[in-house]
């Protein structure tokens, strides 16, 4: 068995991934390449792992020059695991995990993965997919989204059958393997850029961020797509007329102001009559002493006032927004219409719901 290992500031991708925040101290990023699919008659033949030695990055590649070597692998990985308390990887808890297990009963070792907490981009991922808007979740695709550009022209499945004429003899095809694993281990740790995204839907709350920085902007035209820009992990994008940047350091909102007219609907409306010529709903207390001629019970589509004013569109159904808000918390929710889905609230009333409905609009918008 061959073992390589490099401290990654020495190799050209340091440039590339410097300034990409580490998941944890003590997590161990790990890709396996093996012969197939089936864990009891395929084997791993090569694994990369990519963690923090003596505070430095670290890559170090385990390979199999024949199939005896496998049990080797696996006992020099089984010890290294050891060592921390993370795994990190990219769909490992459907493939690469259960392959290792795999493979360590079939030598009857005692594997130490079960003791380590995962983190597998794949599922932390999921949930995005319709906004990163990719046809898939595949490593290639995601890290493409993120800027990352490979050398390495080969797949995992196409290196099987390379990996078995280098057991044939051809000892050239050794770079092959060592380079597409070394840029998987490389492009996994590039979407830690996307730990801000994952980081803040799973504990969103207004108290969580610092700071959390609310503007409103006469300027709806934000740029409809999915951004990185050269601080590789901010995260940028605009849905239903609301801007949202994430860094390392804020979450920012940008909701746009709105001047126009909108109707408040009651929900009570069989306490109401409508006034077709004014166009308005009036309460029956007051509707009582008014002609029969001039008014009509009102209807769930006609119990409503106008209001000309500035307010900011709000990506969630009327009835949520209340249930959001506390009962004291006495705020008007207007609409363009009956049917919409969203709702619009006056801007001089934002700040008084904000903290109630902004994590709500941010989950809205992310799935």
């Amino acid at each position: 068995m061959k073992i390589y290992s490099k401290l990654i500031k020495d190799t050209k991708y340091f440039n590339i991934i410097n300034f990409i925040p580490f998941y944890d101290d003590k997590a161990l990023y790990i890709d396996i390449e093996t012969t197939g699919f089936r864990r009891t008659h395929d084997m791993i033949y090569l694994v990369g792992l990519l963690y923090i030695k003596n505070n430095e990055l670290t890559i170090t590649q385990f390979l199999c020059e024949k199939p005896e070597d496998e049990y080797e692998l696996l006992f020099k990985l089984n010890q290294l695991i050891s060592e921390f308390k993370t795994l990190v990887h990219f769909n490992g808890d459907s493939f690469d995990i259960p392959f290792i297990k795999s493979r360590m009963n079939l030598y009857r070792m005692k594997e130490n993965l079960s003791k380590l907490n995962s983190f597998d981009f794949y599922k932390k991922l999921r949930p995005f997919k319709k906004l990163l808007g990719t046809d898939n979740l595949k490593l290639k695709t995601i890290e493409k989204l993120c800027g990352y550009k490979r050398i390495d022209p080969f797949t995992g499945g196409e290196l099987i059958g390379l990996y078995k004429h280098f057991q044939d003899g051809d000892l050239a095809l050794e770079y092959s393997f060592i380079i597409h694993n070394e840029e998987d281990m490389i492009a996994l740790y590039y979407i830690n850029s996307l730990l801000p995204v994952i980081a803040y839907y799973d504990k969103f709350s207004a108290e969580y961020f610092h700071p959390l920085i609310i503007n409103l902007a006469t300027n709806s035209d934000f740029r409809q797509a999915v951004i990185f820009n050269e601080n590789i992990y901010t995260f940028s994008l605009t849905l239903n007329q609301i801007h949202i940047e994430l860094t390392q350091e804020s979450l920012n909102f940008s909701f746009s102001l709105i001047t126009g007219t909108k109707y408040l609907f009651f929900d009570d409306y069989k306490n109401y009559f409508y006034l077709p010529t004014e166009d308005i709903a009036i309460h029956k207390s007051v509707a009582d002493y008014m002609p029969s001629r001039f008014r009509k019970k009102a209807t769930a589509q006609t119990a409503y006032i106008q209001k000309e004013d500035t307010f900011i569109m709000c990506p969630l159904k009327k009835a949520l927004v209340k249930s959001l808000i506390p009962i004291d918390n006495n705020i008007y929710i207007f609409n363009d219409n009956f049917k919409e889905n969203y709702c619009y609230i006056l801007s001089s009333d934002f700040a008084s719901v904000i903290q109630y409905i902004l994590p709500t609009i941010y989950k809205t918008l992310l799935l």
